[in-house]
């Protein structure tokens, strides 16, 4: 589960909160957009690669909104794995 929330972590903390700048080496691209940013990150969990092409086929069909739905997605996980740590307790 915390492979599959890293690239919402990412996005989260890049795109929607941008750090300030850090001295980048020469020819270094900032992005804030989040399907530029899940192409750089390697990612090798088969249900992250999911995540990742959702917010491709986001990008594909509309265009826009590959950060807000890699976040959503995410948070739908985060609720889940709340979910079922209550149901294991409880």
């Amino acid at each position: 589960m915390l492979s599959v929330r890293h690239p919402t972590h990412v996005l989260r903390t890049i795109s929607l909160k941008p750090p300030h700048p850090p001295s980048l080496p020469p020819f270094s691209q900032v992005t804030n957009d989040g399907a530029t940013i899940l192409k750089s990150v390697h990612i090798d969990n088969p249900a992250a690669k999911v995540l990742v092409d959702i917010a491709k086929t986001q990008d594909d069909e509309v265009g826009d909104g590959t950060t807000s739905v890699a976040v959503l997605c995410g948070e739908l996980l985060r609720e889940v794995r709340r979910v079922q740590i209550l149901n294991f307790e409880g």
